[in-house]
């Protein structure tokens, strides 16, 4: 196994890691609307909006800081599971381009493509994986031109 194959193992277990580190965080926080801390940074969000201020000094506020905090963190633990199905599909397609390395690189790059696609919503990740992907689809010849002799 040569080196650029070793520092791609390399990067792309830390890039699992990390994936998989984000899959079981997003898991465990539970259903947000039970979080005081994230439900005050809602409300506060809320209460800095121009238009809620103008329309609290009016009286004319439509909706409460707190029915306004209940009604969106529940519309986001609604959609939840997408950014979740986003790092399985990641982590998925990383094992399999790991997998397939030795005997199809350029097969691999596209894959390690795929997943920074897949989890573009993450900073680390994605970067870690485009390194890895782009370093397989250079092929060969390490990105240096082939010089052909004229004669």
């Amino acid at each position: 196994m040569n080196k650029k194959h070793m520092m791609i193992r390399f990067i792309s277990v830390i890039s699992l890691g990390l994936l998989v580190g984000g899959i079981v965080f997003l898991l465990s926080i539970g259903p947000l609307e039970q979080h005081q801390g994230i439900r005050s940074v809602v409300i506060d969000l809320y209460q800095m909006d121009p238009k809620v201020q103008r329309d609290t000094l009016s009286g004319t506020l439509q909706i409460q800081p707190d029915e306004f905090a209940t009604d969106t963190l529940h519309y986001i633990n609604q959609y939840m599971y997408l950014p979740i199905g986003a790092l399985i599909l990641s982590v998925a397609l990383t094992i399999v381009s790991l997998f397939i390395l030795t005997k199809n690189s350029k097969m691999s790059g596209s894959l390690f493509m795929f997943a920074a696609a897949a989890s573009c919503f993450t900073v680390i990740p994605p970067i870690m994986q485009v390194i890895s992907g782009s370093l397989l689809l250079k092929g060969e010849s390490g990105g240096r031109e082939l010089k052909v002799e004229s004669r």
